[in-house]
């Protein structure tokens, strides 16, 4: 589909893009052929000097700078003096011809040709034979030409035009360039390809280009792919830069399983330079007609957008339905920025019913929050937010709890007290929790306040090869509750101190052919005693399932986990004589001195081990286009590797990759994954990626295509199988995707009826740069 580009500059740029998209192989091979048609004119027509095209820029060529005369600033373009030379030249009754090898130029002008006829009265200029005029970002070759040297107003017939700058190039029976810099063809084409690529021009009876406002019109235009008509319409206005104006966009067409034939025909609003809007009607088979709206509006403090989409017409249903979302980012003064995400729907089916996208973590609900944040220079004073948290709920479970508010101050310094810093610090966070409990069970309607106040103190001894680090906290957290169950205080107070040492070491030794080694032991205790908390209820609150190095192993202030533990840690690393990483070796492992008794449920009894798994990792650097990496969870106490994961990884450049991966988890999990991109030459890129359930033997994802991509079209050719779910099992589908340079760059993804999106797939490979045109 069709996007906006993001704010630049204080700017908005409408993005000018066309992606054609099917997903039947039939409609593929319906499709009108894309050919190149080789042009018979020599290297440099319009002064373009081919060069080898390579994968990371595969243009075969640029255009020349044209390199015009330095001016009298205090002199009119008009009254510039002119110069001319040729190989012979005659002077008869005021008229001057010259012949071979001419040459005029009148200021940022220059004309060269064959011949050339100069009335040296009327300033008029006849030129025959190989003519060339150029000035700044233009340039037109024909057979012959007039000019006025007055005006610098010129016609040119059987003639051919480039605005390097622009990368436009046009032909016409006759161009006329105007005094306002303008210029208009009869019975002419234009493309944003290369001399000597003709695979796609828009042909028209009359085309007018205006450069300096940065946009062309055109009459009767006809899109051609190769020689091959494929769109027609009577008027059209086009970009011929990036900037902004009103106009419709070019269409997307969509056809899929689930959507069926699925059209959009977005339209531009330029409405201001600070604000701006995009309308895109769209026409589903299966799923009626949806109007979608952006409004995005900037500041030289704040950017705020608006977008909604209004079902006008839904065979599925008689109810209104819509999606609406708002995001705003400002800076209301140095110290002080403000941030609102609002997103709501009609109903949870919204988003398949007209596939639309959603995050990872919308599935059960859809969070809006409104927050001010404070960044500020007195230390007991330095940071505070002020939130505002709710949510839509999807599904029929329980809904997730909104704050209103959420409240968070910290502040901290940090004096010398001898030789030893002592740093003293807080975190002070107010939740207020509520939720619709409408239709909640009667020990599900609980609401209230949380108050979390932890405040600290710590000391620091640092040396080039030493550290020791002490903490001590004291955690106090205060709750106000309504509605709470028999098992639940309405009020409840509780305090846990927390101490941590930190210390570590670090050596350092020079090895055989320039390498070093570091070696750096870590160890780590934190102590907590227990108090019993099943009586406080869980708001937010999870487990953290690895807590190496801090005191507190849940996420989030409605537990304050018991613990009497020590994280030993190692870590080495290999560098080369220039100091970069070549190889890097850890390990970590906790040891409990106690069990844990402080669980998220009553009901789970207490965790009696005495050490976790030994946590392992190692990455290696083979050259610089090959590394790996493996991260293992083994378990001294069943010799088991309860976790794996493995990668391997070339890329001899930002857009040749292979990329292989494995995971597995002991009694539950064992996928494989393969991704390639990789081109074959300039023009042709190999897609690839496979993911298997390797313990079910069960295909999860596989793509398999081809790019092709030249300086002035691109396309993907897809194939996909991936697993929808275990009810429908796996899906198939072809997709094809265009661009052509100048009607629009690709928006770099690959959308059909099952959201499949060649840039995630692009953006997984770690490295990948998508090539531009």
């Amino acid at each position: 589909m069709l996007f906006l580009k993001p704010f630049l500059a204080q700017h908005f740029i409408a993005k000018r893009s066309v992606i054609l998209t099917c997903t039947s192989l039939i409609m593929l091979l319906a499709a009108p052929p894309v050919t190149a048609e080789t042009n018979s004119q020599q290297p440099l027509l319009l002064d373009w000097q081919s060069q080898p095209a390579t994968t990371d820029d595969y243009c075969p060529g640029y255009y020349l700078p044209y390199q015009a005369p330095t001016l009298d600033p205090n002199t009119p373009a008009d009254q510039q003096p002119l110069y001319s030379h040729s190989d012979a030249s005659e002077y008869e009754e005021g008229v001057t011809h010259l012949k071979g090898n001419v040459e005029i130029r009148q200021g940022v002008q220059q004309i060269t040709g064959d011949y050339a006829r100069f009335d040296n009265n009327q300033r008029l200029v006849d030129i025959i034979g190989k003519v060339k005029y150029r000035r700044h970002n233009i340039i037109m070759q024909s057979a012959d030409a007039s000019f006025d040297m007055d005006s610098s107003e010129a016609q040119f017939n059987q003639a051919q035009l480039a605005l390097p700058k622009n990368e436009l190039r046009a032909s016409a029976s006759s161009i006329d360039y105007h005094r306002d810099e303008t210029v208009t063809m009869s019975q002419g084409s234009f493309t944003f390809c290369p001399p000597g690529n003709n695979a796609w021009a828009i042909h028209s009876n009359k085309i007018d280009l205006d450069p300096s406002q940065g946009f062309g019109e055109a009459q009767n235009a006809v899109l051609k792919i190769g020689a091959v008509p494929v769109f027609y319409l009577p008027w059209m206005s086009f970009p011929i830069d990036d900037q902004r104006r009103s106009g419709f966009l070019f269409p997307t067409l969509v056809r899929s399983s689930q959507m069926g034939l699925d059209i959009s025909t977005p339209y531009y609003l330029n409405l201001a330079p600070n604000y701006d809007a995009l309308i895109t009607p769209r026409f589903t088979e299966f799923g009626g007609t949806t109007l979608g709206t952006k409004i995005r509006h900037m500041n030289a403090n704040t950017e705020q957008s608006l977008y909604f989409n209004w079902a006008l017409s839904d065979p599925n249903s008689t109810q209104q339905r819509w999606l609406a979302e708002f995001d705003h980012k400002g800076q209301i003064s140095p110290s002080l920025s403000s941030s609102i995400h609002i997103k709501r729907v009609s109903d949870a089916n919204v988003f398949d019913d007209f596939d639309l996208t959603r995050a990872t973590n919308e599935t059960n609900s859809l969070a809006s929050k409104a927050q001010v944040n404070y960044q500020g220079q007195n230390v007991w004073f330095s940071s505070a937010s002020l939130a505002l948290i709710t949510h839509q709920n999807l599904t029929t479970s329980s809904p997730a709890y909104d704050q209103l508010p959420h409240a968070s101050l910290a502040g901290g310094t940090t004096a010398d007290y001898g030789s030893v810093p002592v740093t003293g610090s807080y975190q002070l966070d107010l939740s207020h929790f509520t939720r619709d409990t409408s239709n909640l069970a009667a020990n599900n309607q609980l609401t209230g306040t949380r108050i979390h106040l932890q405040p600290s103190v710590s000391s620091s001894w640092t040396t080039d090869y030493s550290f020791i680090k002490p903490k001590l906290s004291l955690p106090i957290t205060q709750y106000q509750l309504a509605n709470t169950p028999a098992s639940i205080q309405a009020s409840k107070t509780r305090i846990v101190p927390q101490f941590e040492l930190d210390t570590g070491l670090l050596f350092e030794r020079d090895l055989d052919l320039g390498y070093s080694q570091t070696l750096e032991p870590r160890l780590y205790y934190a102590y907590a005693p227990f108090t019993s908390q099943n009586d406080i209820t869980i708001f937010d609150t999870s487990l953290n399932g690895k807590p190496f190095y801090q005191a507190n192993r849940f996420n989030g202030s409605d537990r304050i986990g018991d613990t009497n533990r020590v994280t030993l840690g190692v870590d080495s690393q290999f560098l080369d004589a220039k100091g970069w990483q070549k190889a890097k070796l850890s390990m970590t492992q906790i040891h409990y001195l106690s069990n844990r008794q402080v669980q998220l449920s009553s009901g789970t009894s207490a965790n009696t081990e005495t050490y976790s798994p030994i946590y392992g990792h190692m990455s290696y650097q083979f050259n610089p286009y090959w590394s790996s990496s493996l991260n293992l969870d083994w378990s001294p106490r069943s010799g088991n590797v309860e976790a794996t994961t493995a990668s391997m990884k070339y890329q001899p450049s930002n857009n040749q990759i292979i990329d292989v991966k494995y995971t597995e988890k002991l009694n539950s999990t064992q996928q494989g994954e393969v991704s390639v991109v990789w081109p074959l030459n300039p023009q042709w890129t190999l897609i690839a990626k496979h993911k298997e359930d390797l313990r079910n033997q069960q295909l999860q994802d596989e793509i398999v295509g081809i790019e092709y991509a030249n300086c002035c079209w691109k396309g993907r050719l897809v194939s996909r199988h991936w697993l929808v779910d275990q009810t429908i099992g796996v899906e198939h589908g072809v997709f094809f995707e265009l661009s052509l340079k100048g009607l629009g760059d690709s928006d770099k993804q690959l959308t059909s009826g099952n959201q499949v999106r060649m840039a995630d797939f692009m953006k997984g490979i770690t490295g990948y740069n998508e090539r531009t045109q």
